[in-house]
């Protein structure tokens, strides 16, 4: 079963603009190319059509304002196509990429362009009825797909038909409006990706070029000797020898050593006095436990071999005869 709490996968949070301008599989050389010979013929053609309206004697001075506006619009958008379209041929590095940020401008142009043909079919929908209804009861309308023949209608029909025919444009162009700006969008995408491509392929190739090492900086080439030249015998300082009697190195070391066997000597003795202090407290606990014995009725002197071994350690701790002496002179007055 999926894991809910489990993260998405990399490619479900990828970008639109990777998604869509990848170069790494392919060339989209010509898809930018086909993109901007499109686009051009499309805003000329607009242009054109918005031009032909300031001919019509239904235009009012607001409306060929409007018109105007579009149009500039129009050619502007064909004019970055355009130029777009020679930076693909050309394969220019920087011309591609301010086609790429061109692009990026031509979104909000087609925007703006569709805002202004929504605003104006609102702003003068009283003046686009009335020239409708004029043409509709004097000059007709087309009755057929293809404009073949034309219907003179009344006033109330004409009024019906052009009221439709203002709410089928006003949906028109909100339609139109919407998918202008998201061709122009993707033909962004595009166009930024076949700029990152060009980059791409100019740092790649830059990598792989094969520099030349400058003549001047290296050795000059001689003619082949035929014998191994020969170099000079390897030289070093001369020893200085070692340091005099008396010198400042010998009086260092010298105290250096007299201070380590002192240090030697207190830690040698440190560790006696402690040996010894711990064969007192032996011979305190052996002397508490005969006393010990004794005075509950044991056994009159101790065992030989016991005692044996105790006299060898105090003879190896350094006591003497008459300390073991005077220990059982007063082991046997003791039990007298």
């Amino acid at each position: 079963m999926n894991n809910p709490s489990a993260p998405p996968p990399a490619y479900s949070i990828q970008r639109p603009i990777q998604a869509l301008a990848d170069t790494r599989n392919g060339s989209v050389r010509i898809v930018v190319v086909i993109a901007a010979i499109a686009g051009a013929i499309w805003s000329i053609i607009a242009a054109v059509r918005s031009l032909r309206y300031l001919s019509s004697s239904t235009e009012t001075s607001r409306m060929r304002i409007t018109d105007i506006i579009s149009a500039v619009l129009y050619l502007i958008i064909g004019a970055i196509e355009i130029l777009g379209l020679a930076a693909c041929f050309k394969q220019s590095r920087r011309a591609v990429k301010m086609y790429s940020a061109g692009a990026l401008i031509v979104i909000l142009l087609a925007f703006i362009a569709g805002v202004v043909n929504i605003v104006a079919e609102i702003a003068f929908k009283s003046d686009l009825k009335a020239a409708c209804v004029t043409a509709a009861t004097t000059t007709g309308v087309s009755s057929s797909w293809w404009g073949s023949s034309s219907t003179v209608l009344g006033s109330e029909d004409a009024q019906d038909y052009c009221a439709s025919r203002w709410s089928r444009t006003i949906w028109s162009d909100v339609i139109w409006l919407c998918a202008t700006t998201i061709i122009a969008a993707v033909i962004a995408m595009f166009a930024v990706g076949y700029a990152r491509q060009l980059a791409q392929a100019a740092v790649f190739s830059q990598a792989n070029e094969v520099h030349e090492n400058d003549p001047s900086l290296g050795v000059p080439l001689t003619a082949y000797q035929g014998r191994v030249p020969e170099y000079a015998p390897p030289t070093a300082p001369p020893y200085p020898g070692p340091p005099a009697s008396g010198s400042s190195h010998d009086i260092d070391s010298k105290q250096s050593f007299v201070a380590a066997s002192a240090e030697d000597e207190a830690w040698n003795q440190s560790l006696a006095e402690s040996e010894r202090r711990e064969w007192q407290q032996h011979q305190e606990n052996q002397e508490a436990e005969r006393a010990y014995m004794i005075a509950h009725g044991g056994a009159a002197h101790a065992n030989e071999e016991e005692d044996e071994a105790w006299e060898r350690s105090r003879r190896q701790a350094g006591f003497g005869e008459s300390g073991r002496s005077t220990r059982t002179n007063e082991d046997q007055g003791g039990v007298v």
